[in-house]
């Protein structure tokens, strides 16, 4: 079967195909969803840090900027409510943890068998990335098997 996508044509002729596709859509609503937002926080909730916003104009050269031009570019503190509001909402773990599903809609004893798998295999994951964050100063947590959603759920 061909798919086109942009100019390029692929086709999907092998099962292993189709698994590949749908395992990348799995991976991007759930995994890499979870990378981009839930260290969000972490990185703007300080504004100073990462402000998403500034005021005034840009610096037009490459002199050296006073600690008061670096105050005075910052965000307003009414801005700054604004945005950690929002980088707190999007770095909310999200209530349905992958591979546990809101509502069954799989019954045959494939599907039931493939989700206790990887249900499985998480679980697996959680306890060996545990054992590993007791011996870290910073610990492992934005991928932590528990933390991925099922879906992009914002």
């Amino acid at each position: 079967m061909p798919v086109k996508h942009g100019n390029d044509t692929y086709y999907v002729e092998k099962i292993d195909d189709l698994v590949e596709i749908v395992t990348t859509f799995v991976f991007i609503s759930t995994v890499q969803h979870a990378a981009v937002n839930y260290q969000q926080y972490d990185s703007y909730g300080f504004i100073p840090n990462n402000p998403i916003a500034l005021r005034g104009d840009w610096p037009r050269s490459k002199a050296e900027l006073t600690e008061k031009d670096v105050v005075n570019m910052l965000p307003s503190k009414e801005q700054t409510i604004k945005i950690m509001t929002l980088v707190t909402q999007l770095s909310i773990h999200g209530p349905e943890r992958l591979g546990d599903f809101e509502v069954q809609y799989a019954y045959d004893p494939a599907s039931l068998s493939a989700a206790q798998e990887l249900r499985d295999e998480l679980r697996d994951i959680e306890s060996k990335l545990a054992q590993k964050n007791k011996k870290r100063k910073d610990k492992y947590r934005y991928l932590m098997p528990r933390y991925m959603p099922n879906c992009i759920n914002i």
